[in-house]
């Protein structure tokens, strides 16, 4: 019974281990391809977070 304990805690820390790179792995991604588009829309337009101008 011990034994079987054993293996099924180190199968939840590699399941856990796991599940943990893939979230890792898909916010990489995630912060790359925003990064990437952010510098797409400043090189289409060089006002991409200019402050609006206020009329009074």
């Amino acid at each position: 019974m011990d034994e079987w304990k054993q293996r099924r805690n180190r199968r939840n820390l590699a399941l856990a281990l796991t599940l943990l790179g893939l979230v890792v792995i898909l916010y990489a991604v995630s912060f790359v391809k925003t990064r990437e588009l952010e510098d797409q829309r400043h090189r289409d337009t060089s006002q991409a977070h200019a402050p609006a101008k206020a009329t009074p």
